[in-house]
This record gives C-alpha cells, sequence and structure tokens, in this order.
C-alpha cells in the first residue's frame, strides 16, 4: 500500500496530536540539497504555531507526521 500524498497549502492547518499545539502553515520554499553530489531540492514550510514560534519542516517530514497520525491536516478551502 502506499502512501498518502497530501496536498499542502499556504493558509492550511495542522493540530500536534501529542502536543495539542496548532499550527498555520506560512509558506513553501525550495532549498538546494545538502549533498556532495547534490542536483536536488528540498520543499521546506514555514510554520508559525500557536505557542508563538516558528519552524521549519520539509515537506516530507509534514507527509510522514501525517501519515503516521502524529499531524492532522484541515485544509483551508
Amino acid at each position: 500500500m502506499g502512501k498518502t500524498v497530501y496536498k499542502l497549502n499556504s493558509g492550511d492547518f495542522v493540530y500536534d496530536i501529542k502536543t495539542h499545539d496548532k499550527g498555520l502553515l506560512i509558506r513553501r520554499t525550495v532549498q538546494p540539497g545538502i549533498h556532495s553530489q547534490g542536483g536536488f531540492e528540498l520543499f521546506v514550510w514555514e510554520i508559525y504555531w500557536t505557542d508563538e514560534k516558528h519552524t521549519y519542516y520539509t515537506e516530507e517530514a509534514i507527509q510522514n507526521m501525517l501519515d503516521h497520525g502524529h499531524l492532522v491536516l484541515y485544509q483551508n478551502i
């Protein structure tokens, strides 16, 4: 069974099941990979959490947390 692909957008909310924190996806940026072979990019999301902190997560990390039930996604319509 394959992974679920989530379409993340600025303005979407995530809810952290463990900490009960709520986060707002602010923006997605593209960062060059820091690998000796290069040639790839990382998609990084800036998230603003209700406890007034900014964090940055790769899109893959967010997808994994959603797949494993750590985060719940509430999409902005």
